[in-house]
C-alpha cells in the first residue's frame, strides 16, 4: 500500500497540504503529491508528529473538481460588470 503525507500545520483555504513527489516541498493539487512506501511513511511520520500518512485509495475517494480562483483572467470573462 502507498501513502500520501499531510503536513498538519498548515491549509490552503480548505485544501490539504500534501508532501511533494520525492519529497520535494508542498503542495496542495495531489497530482504533484508524492505517494510513498509504507516504511518511508512511517518513517516520515515518525520524525515529525504534525505528519500524517493516508491510504493512497482513501484520499482518492475524496478528491473533487474545483476551479482555482488565482488562476482564471477576469478579461476572458464574457458579460462582468
Amino acid at each position: 500500500m502507498k501513502y500520501y503525507i499531510q503536513d498538519t500545520r498548515s491549509f490552503v483555504g480548505n485544501c490539504m497540504v500534501f508532501w511533494g513527489i520525492n519529497r520535494s516541498g508542498y503542495v496542495t493539487d495531489i497530482s504533484k503529491a508524492g505517494l510513498y512506501e509504507e516504511n518511508e511513511a512511517k518513517q516520515i511520520c515518525t520524525n515529525r508528529k504534525t505528519d500524517i500518512a493516508w491510504p493512497e485509495n482513501y484520499i482518492k475517494s475524496k478528491i473533487i473538481q474545483v476551479v482555482d480562483m488565482q488562476y482564471v483572467d477576469k478579461n476572458k470573462a464574457r458579460w462582468k460588470k
